[in-house]
Parts: C-alpha cells; structure tokens; sequence
C-alpha cells in the first residue's frame, strides 16, 4: 500500500486469460510516456476546451481542486467515430498523470473494468483508461451493469477516493443510460473529425517543419474540414512524397498548392471509404469525388 513500486507509475494490466478465467499472478506492464508530446493532441477548440477542463485540470491542479472541494472521483465518457483522436487523449493523459504524482492504469479488457477499478483505489491518486466500454454496458440493464454501477458509484468508491475514470465508445447510443448521469459519468465528450482550423494545425503538426514560409492554409483546411486525423497525415504525406519526386530527392518543401493536390487526390479512396461507412461525414468526399 505504501511502497508499491507501481504507485505513480503508468501500467497496463490484464486479469484474465483467453478463456476469461482469472490469471494466478498477473503480471503488469509499465508503459513508456517519454516520446508523448501534448502538442500532438489537436482537436477543435470546442472539445480541446472540454479536454482540458474535465480530464487535465483535475489531474494538474489536483490541489486547488481539492481545496474547492471538487471530489477527484470523476468519469469521463469520449464519445465519436473511429480515428478520431480518443486513445491519444488518454496516452497524452498517462504523461500528465505521472508528472503530476498521480498512477495511471490501462484497462486492456472492459470486461475487466471493474476488478481495475477495485484495484485502482489502493493506488490513488489513480486515473483508468479503458476502451469500447460499450462491450459491457450495452443493451438491457443485466446484473453484471448492476456489479459495474455499483463498483462506480458505491459506498467503497464514494468514500473520499481520487480515482478518474476515462472511458470511450465508437457507439454511444448502445450505453446503458443509467450510466450517462453525472457521478458516474460526469462528463460526456463527443470527439469529431477536426473543423478547419484544427485541420491547419495537423497539417502544420505533420509537415515537421518542411512548410514553405508564407503559406495560406485556409483552403487546405476547408478541403480537410471534417476528415480525420489519419486522412490529413496521409496529405502531408502524399505532399512530400510529391516534393522528393519533382526535386529528383534533392529538396523537401511543402506548399498550399501541393497540399491541396494532394487532397483533391484523396478523393477516390475517401469515396470507396464512405460507401462502406455509415458515419456522417463532411462534404469533402462529394466534392474531391468529382475531381476523381
């Protein structure tokens, strides 16, 4: 309890075997944080702002909130598509929890979020993460969602632990509802596709200091409003591969016009990518189809 060599380091667990049965000694890995850079997170401005204020005040100003009396039991619920930036959140958040004195635990299993989450309060300040919770809490309400509402928001969990729980679903509409009140999730963040700007900041993110000076970006970030992150670096990708082929490998710099190339080129494989997805999205697949 007070000399574990696990307290306020960040680790991976997993109780169970293959056939779900509980594993005698189970063995956690320490994850490496060094190379995560906050930075690199980019979102709009609407949700970085709700990233910032539910999942990294608490972990970095754990003692004013503490002296507001804000409890640091918390959970967070992030919502939206695939690939749209939910898993670097919560590794950008395994590097603030550890410079910030707190133990981070990644939940590899959701079927085994609650025995975590019971192992998780010896550890505290402790934040989980667990991915596609929605594999055991959806559908009807069954006696192991009673087990998992009851290990959040029991007596044990209520009785002063700091323990913030991160969770996330590609199928929000599938959670039992009884979760989505505030106690057990606190905050429910819809993570989407980046807007223009936040698009601007990927390119320039991705580009590594290989952009042209002076460069106009708005209507790079009109054509990728709306795309994920995956599909941005894949332009700046394109854009430098076109770079190194005109320059015979003799140069690499970028420009708004070889970006916007490389977007409208995008446009097939984007529209082969919607025909098979039902997700909503922006209106750059209809009109780089056309260019196609």
């Amino acid at each position: 309890k007070n000399q574990s060599i696990f307290r306020g380091t960040a680790f991976s667990l997993e109780l169970k075997d293959e056939h779900g049965d509980y594993i005698s000694l189970p063995e956690p890995q320490f994850l490496s944080v060094d190379t995560i850079k906050r930075e690199d997170l980019i979102y709009s401005d609407h949700i970085m702002e709700q990233v910032e204020t539910n999942i990294f005040t608490p972990i970095e100003h754990s003692d004013a909130c503490r002296t507001a009396g804000i409890p640091l039991k918390r959970g967070i619920l992030l919502t939206g598509p695939y690939g749209t930036g939910k898993t670097l959140c919560a590794t950008v958040t395994a590097k603030l929890a550890l410079e910030n004195g707190w133990t981070y635990i990644l939940c590899t299993n959701a079927d085994e979020f609650d025995d975590i989450l019971q192992l998780a309060m010896n550890y505290g300040p402790t934040v989980i993460f667990c991915e596609d919770i929605d594999r055991v809490l959806s559908g009807k309400r069954t006696a192991r969602t009673d087990d998992i509402l009851n290990t959040i928001d029991g007596i044990g969990a209520k009785n002063g632990a700091e323990v913030i729980t991160i969770l996330t679903t590609n199928d929000v509409e599938a959670i039992e509802k009884a979760m989505l009140r505030p106690g057990r999730f606190d905050a429910v963040i819809d993570v989407q596709p980046p807007d223009a700007k936040a698009a601007i900041k990927l390119v320039e993110l991705y580009s590594r200091g290989l952009l042209a000076e002076n460069q106009d970006l708005t209507h790079v970030g009109d054509l990728l409003n709306g795309q994920i992150p995956a599909v941005i670096r894949e332009v700046v990708e394109r854009s430098k591969l076109s770079a190194i082929s005109l320059s015979s490998g003799e140069s690499v710099v970028l420009t708004s016009s070889a970006l916007e190339s490389a977007a409208r080129s995008m446009g097939y494989q984007l529209k082969l990518l919607e025909a098979v997805t039902p997700d909503k999205r922006s209106e750059f697949v209809k009109g780089m189809s056309l260019v196609a």
